[in-house]
């Protein structure tokens, strides 16, 4: 029987979460190891950070550093060439790690789709990863290019991750699709002799496998008791062998991947140097790659043939088709030499069978071996030495009628490449929480008081840097607002903003007398009632969603009140949802206070058994949380002390945040003045490196002055006592009892990201657990969903972000739904060690990375689509019309990158038409101007076209305002309700046309009083 309404309410009513008076983790700043070690970690990467900051920067500033390894670098590569060889090693790395879920995606379906149809879909998907893989290194080989000795460990580290990769598959689909017992006398429990589990790997496995030097996965290997201490002789001897190929790669490099990784069987070759026979060469020289060989293509190619002879000739010749596809990737050619020795003569060698002694045999071995790499090293060598320095010949040069020896030289490019590696150990200890934390401080931990001091400190010296340096280069006492202004805009910006908050916050208000008319026509018609009132709530959010976005849009408002806006009417919609949430199971299911079970203790006394009053949902419409409940845990009066402190705070964490940005922005213009021609390698990869550098600082500056200084302001002023707005405590502190012990964890010093998604912001994820994962997982209540039930919610969290970053950016670029939806999804399943202190080094870098990416691309497109302008002469237009509107107290214009490719294409049809006449189509304000030059010379001063326009004032009686063919340009230059503009020009002959386009349009009937003020 399906589950009931009431069942599922109960389900979900008991992982409520009980509020109770718990002070800010800030002001109880964590107790000292915790935090001492996330602050370290945190330090760290933003030391790494700044060091290849720093050589990037100093490498494009003073050019190629020598230090010594010229030689070196022939073969490894330097610079753009160099990291595109990290970033294709990044890659192969992380589809070697994402075949783990992708795998754990088909043991899934097989168990409960079709196995026939499953199987081949993951087949064909496994296929088009290795050709796709294959193709993008490839191509990055070629294209980059890369440097020799890159290439080829680009090539080997393709190979040897889907070797590994298809080794893991191979082995743990055994497991799923036979299943057996450790117990079992006999199968799979014999025969790895204990080294694997019935159980598919966990993901640590998986990873330890990728690095450990073998290419046969089991879940488990014999390891060493400890890690030698010391390697940096292994590090030598791989240096100093490094001419012996073999013995550098099968002995000390592997020997020394062994010793890291404490992989105890180091048996990678055999006396190949013995060997009698080709065949048993093949099998002694190198282990790690025949046992994979051996297990994986020949003996299933036995089991299909039923015969090793052709067995034997396929293994041999894929063998030699994975050694060409190497050496290609290395020189950058290819040339089937090496499949030739390999695959022809060497299988002719391989059947062959000498009669000869063991001496004799081994000898002749010898000599064919030194034979065939002498004759592959001249090959090459010659071909290589040919494409270097016999350039290619054209058709005149071939047939004999021109001859020229000319030089050739190539240009490396430049670039600069970054390598981060962290580990360590993390520690969670559990602390007493007090009331007051600075007192808490003092009594116990000096250090961290005055780590809290130097913060504070540093973040105030950096905003009087910023006044100081402004004042200094502006030549007298200044503060620039520019970032301020353009960021909340100008005050009547503001005020509109208020009043379109008014009328949606009346409509929320609405909810609640709505509500009770719910009410009481839910006992005279039952299920209709839900129905009906549902749609009116659907429709009321859909309505005060479209208001919004449309106000938005329509009154072009500024980044800070587009987004107050809309997170406002996200925060009324989550809000109204709860109050009907909580209320509704009151109706529907009533119940007593003084029950024993059910929501009489499920609240812990926070909720009545009656509707609440619509006082208690006006506080709950204005106090920082999303969960409604009828009462709420207070203090006993508002502190103003405390109210003026987190004020403070909010101004000053806001400044600091402007001050970041501001530098940021003002160093490296590349985001601001983002034009194609001026957007090179060099500057995308310093201002991504300088908003890496900065990346972890915005992100802690913006948590501490939202999730800390905001909403303990509105809990201060409202007396609101559950200040846990950013992590997870199982012990609480009252305010009555201020000595009560807590354990407060937090997301700083998280070692997963699912746990840094379930911290860092409570009250959205409180909303979300509460109604969207419990829920969906009440209505599914399948095993299957129970491993997948965070992935919806992190798509929708995804999806609203998305939203509520649109409003103050104006565009929807699926970046933040990709890094938090995709990559966020994928890494909220890894299941890391959380005792390895890497994991958090790993949190931080990535959510460093993220915000950086982020900030850099959104303000790229930000500044490129508000600030763009196509030529010198639309900056003076711009300029000149500002001049001009302020003399009539009217508001400076913004430019409009729409306003202006429509007046482009209207200026050019002008041009072609060879005279004026005004677009009917455009919807915007016009105002032309033609002028004819004498001369080639056609270029136009800015100012000389407004100067004309606004000449017009001379006519304008102010005595009678309206509209008139000889004032419509300067009513249009000096418009008030006119917001943003964009120019072009166009030239014909010896003509120049020039259109400006305005929105809003000027020159509207009725207006020109409001709208055309007197000169000031």
């Amino acid at each position: 029987m399906a589950p009931t309404a009431r069942d599922l309410s109960r389900g979900r009513m008991k992982n409520v979460r009980i509020y109770e008076a718990k002070v800010s983790l800030t002001e109880h700043l964590v107790q000292s190891d915790p935090q001492f070690q996330a602050v370290y970690d945190a330090v760290l990467v933003q030391g790494v950070i700044f060091v290849i900051y720093v050589l990037v920067h100093d490498f494009w500033i003073a050019g190629s550093p020598s230090i010594g390894l010229n030689q070196l670098a022939l073969v490894v590569g330097t610079g753009s060439t160099f990291f595109y060889f990290l970033c294709l090693e990044a890659y192969l790395l992380l589809c070697a790690v994402a075949v783990y879920p992708v795998f754990l995606s088909w043991v899934w379906c097989h168990k409960h789709g079709p196995p026939l149809l499953v199987g081949l879909f993951y087949l064909v998907v496994c296929a088009s990863h290795v050709v796709l893989s294959s193709v993008i290194v490839s191509w990055t080989v070629f294209a980059a290019p890369l440097a020799n000795l890159t290439a080829l460990i680009a090539g080997i580290e393709q190979i040897r991750l889907l070797m590994k990769s298809y080794s893991f598959i191979r082995e743990n689909a055994y497991k799923v699709l036979y299943p057996w017992h450790k117990d079992d006398k006999e199968g799979p429990a014999v025969w790895y002799g204990g080294q694997m589990e019935p159980q598919v790997g966990s993901f640590s496995a998986y990873l330890y496998f990728l690095f450990c030097p073998t290419l046969l996965y089991r879940d488990r290997y014999p390891r060493n008791e400890d890690l030698v201490k010391c390697y940096i002789s292994a590090l030598l001897l791989a240096f100093l062998l490094l001419v012996i190929i073999h013995m550098c790669v099968f002995h000390a490099f592997a020997n020394l991947a062994s010793e890291i990784t404490r992989f105890a069987d180091r048996q990678f070759y055999n006396d190949w140097w013995a060997s009698t026979s080709f065949s048993s060469y093949y099998r002694k020289w190198n282990t790690i790659v025949h046992d994979w060989i051996y297990s994986y293509l020949f003996l299933d190619l036995c089991a299909i043939s039923s015969s090793k002879f052709p067995a034997i000739l396929s293994t041999l010749f894929l063998s030699a088709l994975m050694h060409e596809y190497l050496l290609a990737m290395a020189l950058g050619f290819a040339s089937p030499f090496l499949m030739i020795e390999f695959a022809g003569l060497g299988a002719i060698f391989y059947f062959m069978r000498t009669f000869a002694s063991r001496r004799v045999a081994n000898l002749i071995v010898l000599g064919c071996l030194s034979l065939g790499m002498a004759n592959l090293i001249f090959y090459y060598t010659a071909e290589i030495a040919a494409r270097t320095y016999c350039p290619r010949q054209n058709r005149l040069e071939r047939t004999g009628r021109k001859e020229n020896d000319e030089n050739a030289t190539d240009q490396e490019p430049s670039g600069k490449y970054e390598a981060e590696g962290n580990s360590g150990s993390c520690n969670s200890v559990s602390k007493t929480v007090v009331d007051s934390y600075v007192k808490y401080l003092c009594s116990t931990d000096k250090n961290v008081e005055a780590f809290y001091h130097v913060f504070m400190v540093m973040i105030c010296t950096a905003i009087v840097y910023s006044l100081v340096k402004d004042s200094v280069e502006a030549g007298k006492p200044f503060v620039d607002m520019g970032y301020y202004i353009s960021g909340f805009g100008p005050v009547d910006q503001q005020l509109r903003a208020a009043v379109i908050w008014l009328p949606l916050k009346a409509a929320v208000l609405s909810v609640y007398p709505f509500f009770l008319v719910w009410k009481s026509l839910w006992f005279k018609l039952g299920p209709l009632a839900n129905l009906l009132f549902a749609l009116l709530f659907l429709l009321y959010n859909v309505a005060a969603h479209t208001a919004t976005i449309y106000s938005i849009t329509h009154f072009d408002l500024p980044p800070v009140p587009a987004l107050f806006l809309s997170v406002e009417q996200l925060r009324w919609t989550m809000k109204s949802y709860s109050f009907i949430r909580e209320n509704a199971y009151k109706v529907l299911y009533p119940w007593h206070k003084d029950d024993k079970e059910g929501p009489a203790v499920w609240y812990g006394g926070q909720m009545e058994p009656q509707v609440g009053s619509f006082s208690a949902y006006l506080y709950f419409l204005f106090c920082p949380t999303l969960l409604y409940r009828d009462r709420y845990p207070q203090t006993a009066c508002v502190r103003p002390l405390r109210v003026l402190a987190h004020l403070m705070k909010c101004c000053i964490s806001l400044t600091f945040v402007v001050v970041l940005c501001k530098e940021i922005f003002d160093s490296y213009p590349a985001i601001t003045n983002s034009q194609p021609k001026n957007f090179t390698m060099q500057t995308f990869m310093l201002t991504l490196l300088t908003c890496s550098l900065w990346g972890l600082v915005v992100q802690f500056m913006a948590g501490y002055f939202f999730l800390h200084s905001w909403l303990n302001l509105w809990g201060e002023l409202l007396k609101f006592a559950d200040r846990e707005f950013y992590s997870v405590s199982s012990l609480c502190v009252l305010w009555e009892f201020p000595k009560t012990p807590c354990c407060l964890q937090d997301w700083w010093t998280c070692t997963s990201f699912s746990a840094f998604y379930r911290k860092w912001n409570l009250l959205v994820h409180d909303w979300i657990k509460a109604y969207i994962y419990q829920d969906m997982k009440d209505l599914f209540r399948r095993r299957w969903y129970n491993r997948i039930a965070s992935l919806p919610t992190i798509i929708i969290s995804a999806v609203f972000h998305e939203y509520v970053l649109w409003a103050p950016v104006r565009f929807v670029l699926p970046l933040l739904l990709i890094m938090f939806g995709l990559f966020g999804g994928i890494l909220y399943f890894v299941r890391p060690n959380t005792e390895s202190h890497f994991w958090n080094y790993f949190l931080h870098t990535g959510l460093q990375l993220g915000v950086s990416v982020m900030v850099f691309v959104y303000a790229t497109e930000f500044y490129a689509r508000k600030t763009y302008a196509p030529s010198s002469l639309g900056r003076e237009i711009l300029e000149a019309h500002n001049v001009y509107r302020s003399r009539h107290a009217a508001p400076p214009l913004q430019w409009s990158s729409k306003a202006a490719q429509a007046a482009e294409r209207w200026a050019k049809r002008l041009a072609s038409l060879g005279r004026l006449e005004h677009d009917p189509g455009s919807g915007m304000g016009q105002n032309l101007y033609q002028k004819s030059v004498v001369g080639a010379q056609l270029e136009l001063a800015g100012r000389e076209v407004v100067d004309n326009w606004y000449e017009e004032i001379r006519n304008y009686d102010y005595s009678k305002p309206g509209f008139s063919a000889a004032t419509g340009h300067f009513t249009q230059v000096v418009w008030v309700g006119t917001t943003h503009m964009g120019a072009a020009s166009a030239t014909q002959g010896n003509s120049v046309f020039v259109v400006a386009n305005y929105t809003p349009p000027g020159n509207v009937k009725q207006n020109f009083s409001e709208n055309v003020r007197r000169k000031t």
